[in-house]
């Protein structure tokens, strides 16, 4: 398994990233189904002041690169659901993170 430091994307996978983040901004979420979440963000034991301490951070970095490795949305789709429970919740806790500060960093407007 590769990290994130070594992981060479090619043009197509950057390509699939950027589409699934940029669906997701709009509310549309391929990866995940409503269920799953509305369980992480309900019932998940990761919480939001815990998911990036220091000692998830690898654990978070090697999750990315394995899944951002995937070539299409299908394999990425099986990767999640393979993934035990804490290690599935907290991929999607980050990808939803990624994607707040996507649509912070883009907006204009600020408190």
């Amino acid at each position: 398994m590769e990290t994130l430091e070594n992981l060479q994307l090619d043009e197509n996978r950057l390509l699939q990233m950027e589409y699934l983040l940029e669906q997701s901004r709009l509310g549309h979420h391929l990866l995940f189904d409503k269920e799953c979440i509305t369980r992480v963000f309900t019932e998940s034991e990761i919480k939001d002041n815990s998911l990036f301490k220091v000692e998830n951070l690898a654990r978070i970095q090697n999750l990315l690169a394995e899944f951002m490795d995937k070539e299409s949305i299908r394999k990425k789709r099986d990767f999640i659901s393979e993934l035990n429970r804490e290690d599935h919740d907290l991929l999607v806790r980050t990808y939803f993170n990624i994607i707040e500060n996507s649509i912070t960093s883009n907006s204009n407007m600020r408190h």
